[in-house]
């Protein structure tokens, strides 16, 4: 075995178990590092395995491809595994936090569940005009190469970029710390604006639609019982119906987690239809909300139509198409919902050319 691999086997230990201490602090979790040269692709990846009702987890990291990356310095390989390693422990982390916690932020939650129900055909397919036709090559070639829950790896791969910058960033060559940087800047973009996922067949869904389809189809077939994902009982009544427009106000101002609710009542006003004239005339609390988040949201699509080229850096170009139009599809509902109840608006607006 070679001096450099050596070193970063023993550099993998040092941070798989200075890592998980952090995330994990003092919990019960049972979770092992296994240090593997594999032809296999990628660089690593998290493993779980339930046994008697507990769930057994493991972080596999494949040296291979690092030793192999002929014109890196050995601190960039190691960039590159502190990476992995938090990449791969976030991943766990957020199946333990979906199994313990009722407060999760809202971009959190949807890729925590996305990742446990990962390729569930349960959700009606969307085709919305603003996404083109899709041929049949080309979607072979996406389920090939897709990933398959982009909210849960561009979470857990910015998770992983940024602690590996911190940790060894200022080691880098001036070229490779600038890689680096690219890499950040593109993800810290892209994570706070990703609307869609994938199904089986490779088209994408929306995000949102898709996410509760799944929870009330769970729910339903659970008979009720949402203890193994507390948060659910947060959002859902036994019945698998979701809570009301006004219990969401109310847990925006009298809850633990506003933002988890806010961003809820958003994508409910953008993908319901109900009496909202009567709702809105009746509370001038939901007034003041929709229209602030509204706001928001046409803003945030916005900055994306704007700066999509920054996304390339880490995303392939086909998701970040698809998710231009399906912010572009909810930005337009929202234009014609606020300008059909009368909310004020402050941002720019986003017309879709059919």
């Amino acid at each position: 075995m070679k001096q450099e691999e050596k070193d970063l086997r023993t550099f993998c230990k040092q941070v798989f178990y200075k890592e998980k201490e952090r995330i994990f602090h003092h919990h019960d979790e049972v979770i092992k590092l296994k240090i593997r040269k594999s032809f296999l692709a990628g660089n690593g990846r998290a493993h779980i395995v339930s046994f008697f009702g507990k769930d057994y987890y493991a972080v596999i990291i494949n040296l291979l491809p690092i030793l192999r990356l002929q014109n890196s310095t050995l601190q960039m390989k190691k960039f590159y595994i502190y990476n992995t390693i938090v990449h791969e422990l976030t991943h766990i982390k957020m199946q333990v936090k979906l199994r313990k916690s009722s407060i999760i932020p809202y971009a959190e939650f949807l890729a925590a569940w996305n990742q446990w129900f990962q390729f569930e055909s349960l959700s009606i397919p969307l085709s919305p005009n603003l996404i083109p036709d899709i041929s049949k090559k080309e979607l072979n070639e996406r389920k090939r190469r897709r990933w398959s829950s982009p909210a849960a790896e561009v979470f857990c791969v910015t998770e992983g970029m940024e602690r590996a910058y911190k940790a060894i960033g200022e080691s880098l060559s001036e070229t490779e710390r600038s890689l680096a940087e690219k890499y950040l800047t593109s993800l810290r973009f892209i994570k706070d604006k990703l609307e869609i996922t994938y199904g089986r067949d490779g088209y994408p869904r929306d995000l949102f639609v898709f996410s509760i389809k799944q929870m009330q189809k769970y729910i339903r077939a659970k008979k009720g019982d949402m203890d193994r994902i507390p948060v659910l009982r947060e959002l859902f009544h036994e019945d698998g119906t979701m809570l009301t427009v006004e219990e969401l106000v109310k847990g925006i101002d009298d809850g633990d987690a506003p933002e988890l609710f806010q961003s809820i009542l958003l994508h409910v006003f953008i993908h319901i239809d109900c009496a909202w004239n009567k709702k809105i005339e009746y509370s001038e609390r939901l007034r003041e909300l929709l229209s602030v988040l509204s706001n928001e949201y046409c803003d945030k699509c916005v900055k994306y139509l704007e700066g999509m080229k920054l996304g390339e850096v880490f995303v392939p170009k086909y998701m970040l198409q698809d998710n231009a139009a399906m912010l572009i599809k909810n930005a337009t509902r929202l234009n014609k919902k606020m300008e059909l109840y009368g909310l004020e608006r402050t941002s720019g607006s986003v017309i879709a050319l059919y």
